[in-house]
């Protein structure tokens, strides 16, 4: 379906909506508190009652409606849960790699609290863009690592919702940066590979919402920039800069 989320087009879940949620399992779940998606089940009534309940299950219709779309278009799959969850099959995940490989036209995204998984897929199409949430210093210490192990063209972070400070550091182009014009091969090989090639910055929505702080978002956006990554900044922020920021991968 057509998406409100700024940086896509369409929106795919072949997963339902659903998710158990980081460490949760189908007999526990446990949710995001900021969670947006089990919001909107909880009050949108729809046909199919394991949606309305928020468990992960499948949709095959999601899978075909990619060969329908003959211009191409930023889709992100699974807006409403987590595909790489330790819980999602992996036959699931296989489909959709299949499906995304045969429709080569269009931009495949996927998003995930769990980037130890992702790993297991490569390597990835060339078509896709991968990604992990990142709101915290705890979340970009334990999930930054797992996302550089990654072989896909462009690998980027979510901050949404950004919750605190964060220092990406580690996982940023480091030799471009010290290094200038100096053009080393193996410093070129590296930064082309091996780290973050875009990244995200939103507020928490909802009610009982976190308010950003601006010095926060400016310090993040800056320190993607200084090593040349591009950022997206959605629409709920507002910019320390005087103006929104939102740049996509090249």
């Amino acid at each position: 379906m057509p998406s409100k989320i700024e940086w896509c087009d369409e929106t795919l879940n072949p997963q339902g909506w659903g998710c158990y949620g980081p460490g949760g399992t189908p007999v526990n779940p446990q949710r995001c508190s900021y969670c947006y998606a089990y919001r909107m089940a909880s009050r949108m009534l729809r046909t199919c009652e394991l949606c309305n309940q928020f468990i992960p299950h499948y949709h095959p219709e999601a899978m075909r409606k990619v060969r329908q779309w003959k211009k191409p278009r930023r889709i992100f799959w699974q807006s409403m849960g987590d595909l790489f969850h330790p819980h999602a099959p992996d036959w699931l995940i296989q489909g959709v790699l299949a499906v995304v490989e045969a429709n080569s036209r269009h931009t495949h995204i996927f998003l995930t609290k769990n980037p130890r998984r992702l790993q297991e897929f490569n390597p990835w199409p060339p078509n896709c863009w991968v990604g992990t949430t990142v709101t915290n210093q705890a979340d970009a210490d334990e999930r930054i690592p797992w996302l550089l192990k990654v072989e896909a063209p462009v690998k980027f972070v979510s901050h949404e919702p950004l919750l605190g400070p964060v220092n990406v550091m580690e996982g940023l182009p480091g030799p471009e940066k010290y290094f200038g014009a100096i053009s080393l091969p193996f410093f070129k090989k590296q930064a082309d590979y091996k780290y973050i090639n875009w990244a995200i910055i939103g507020a928490m929505t909802g009610p009982g919402a976190v308010k950003v702080d601006a010095c926060e978002v400016a310090a993040l956006v800056n320190e993607y920039h200084d090593a040349g990554v591009p950022v997206f900044m959605k629409n709920n922020l507002k910019s320390p800069m005087g103006r929104l920021i939102q740049e996509f991968p090249k």
